[in-house]
């Protein structure tokens, strides 16, 4: 699930970043979260299933009905227009002024979007990568009951805390109960760990910049020490491809 915050309020955007991670893992839901603060990167963005907004006078917001939307509000911005109160937080806003508007468009917004359901987690007992890596812990993952994967289907793996770990694929996302050190000292061909957070498949790359890379349209920082060892290590990769 991409979930879209559009504001240039930084305090507002961090609480509302806190507020959704609390709400939405524990339902055990998949997402990710992209910042924008202009009205043309929202209209690049083709891929935003729930957008919050926070509304002014410079946002034509009528025109963002094709979009499942949360407002946020001033009560005096609020009283002058049209907005739907259901959809609305008024400022300022708190988990549980939060929770009351967004936990009915959520449960709305899944029974009329059939497809986000499969986006409900589900436990699953046991699970591998390369049937040789092997986990005992608690594991989660997105769609299907999948007890290995191979390593190369592996786009990247996001450190969630220091025991909790999510891998990515191009079909599934996997939360497992382990540190993301762990898969480092295991998953030594072909993955780098680009921060303290990422641990990336340098085969699935599809650009790389100064200080970043992307993959599979998902932008992920690199650090500014680890640069020249990223690109040695893309150069010995096409070596041994060729």
């Amino acid at each position: 699930m991409e979930i879209c915050i559009y504001s240039s309020d930084k305090n507002l955007i961090h609480k509302l970043e806190s507020f959704l991670n609390q709400f939405l893992r524990e339902k055990n839901i998949n997402f990710r979260i992209s910042k924008i603060n202009s009205y043309d990167e929202l209209n690049i963005n083709k891929f935003i299933d729930i957008l919050f907004i926070e509304l002014n006078d410079n946002i034509p917001f009528k025109i963002l009905e094709s979009i499942p939307t949360i407002y946020i509000s001033d009560v005096l911005f609020y009283t002058l227009n049209d907005i739907s109160q259901k959809n609305t937080i008024l400022k300022p806003i708190n988990y549980k002024s939060f929770c009351n508007v967004f936990s009915i468009f959520f449960s709305e917004f899944l029974e009329n979007n059939k497809r986000n359901k499969s986006l409900i987690l589900e436990k699953i007992n046991e699970f591998s990568i390369d049937n040789n890596f092997k986990f005992d812990g608690k594991y989660k993952e997105s769609k299907n009951n999948i007890k290995n994967i191979n390593s190369s289907c592996i786009l990247y793996i996001e450190n969630l805390n220091k025991n909790k770990v999510k891998i990515f694929t191009e079909k599934n996302s996997f939360e497992i109960d382990e540190s993301i050190d762990l898969f480092e000292k295991n998953l030594k061909n072909n993955f780098f760990r680009c921060n303290k957070d990422f641990l990336i498949n340098i085969k699935k790359l599809s650009k790389i910049g100064r200080d970043f890379v992307i993959i599979n349209d998902y932008k992920i920082k690199v650090d500014k020490n680890k640069f020249k060892i990223l690109k040695n290590s893309i150069i010995d990769i096409l070596k041994i491809n060729f």
